[in-house]
């Protein structure tokens, strides 16, 4: 019996606990947000952005509804998409929040072909090579955007240049003959333009005469390998001089 009256108190107390909590200003004006956000009123949100502090978690909510909804014949147009966005980045929104399936405010943006949205996503830190539960990233969403996606794809590809990072790992060498073979691991998001460079005896080496997994377009994989023909490029030899040998990868 008395087990039995401790639950209808414990669900008072927790109720009691509850309302407090949402009816907290910070709660109830994200709610105002979000709803002002997904009836299409860009006036209103602009100024209770502009007149208010919010979270970093609705802010991104806010984005992500915003992108979602847009629609460039008249629910939200790409002009308004571009201006919540932007205030939305002023308060400090975190522009690679996902959603549940792990879509992006910056695939969002590709997808409907929103190219200005896109530009000022990417200048604030948006990585286009996040990918979704399906393991698209934003180059797939801007190949399959709406209209004419020249523009939209370029943005995205340029980004992917500027952001890409590339590992070259576990370098070995091997002589034999007149020729130097180099294997490497390389490590990327896509092929590379990969250079060998050579130093030793007091000089500065570009090896000219080189062949295999060098240059522009090399995938990234293991046991790569590089053909230095070390003759063509030192006929006289290397005066039995030290040489060090690196092998250097970037996205252009």
């Amino acid at each position: 019996m008395r087990r039995t009256a401790l639950i209808p108190a414990c669900i008072a107390i927790l109720m009691l606990i509850a309302i407090p909590a949402l009816a907290q200003p910070g709660y109830m004006l994200g709610n105002k947000l979000l709803g002002h956000v997904a009836r299409g009123e860009v006036e209103a949100v602009e100024d209770l952005l502009e007149q208010n502090a919010f979270g970093q978690e609705i802010l991104g909510q806010a984005m992500l509804t915003t992108l979602a909804l847009a629609d460039e014949e008249g629910f939200i147009t790409e002009r308004d998409t571009f201006r919540v966005v932007q205030l939305l980045i002023a308060k400090g929104a975190q522009v690679n929040q996902p959603d549940a399936y792990g879509r992006t405010p910056l695939m969002e943006a590709c997808l409907k072909n929103f190219e200005s949205t896109a530009w000022i996503l990417l200048k604030a830190g948006a990585n286009p090579f996040l990918t979704d539960r399906f393991g698209l990233s934003a180059f797939e969403y801007a190949k399959n955007a709406r209209g004419d996606r020249e523009t939209i794809t370029w943005l995205i590809e340029k980004a992917r240049e500027d952001q890409a990072t590339f590992t070259v790992r576990n370098i070995r060498l091997r002589i034999q003959g007149d020729a130097v073979y180099v294997y490497y691991d390389l490590e990327g998001p896509f092929p590379a333009k990969v250079r060998l460079n050579a130093e030793g005896g007091g000089m500065k080496l570009l090896p000219r005469h080189v062949s295999g997994d060098v240059g522009a377009k090399v995938q990234p994989g293991t046991d790569r390998k590089i053909v230095w023909s070390l003759k063509k490029d030192l006929p006289k030899g290397f005066m039995e001089k030290e040489m060090t040998l690196d092998v250097m990868a970037s996205s252009k």
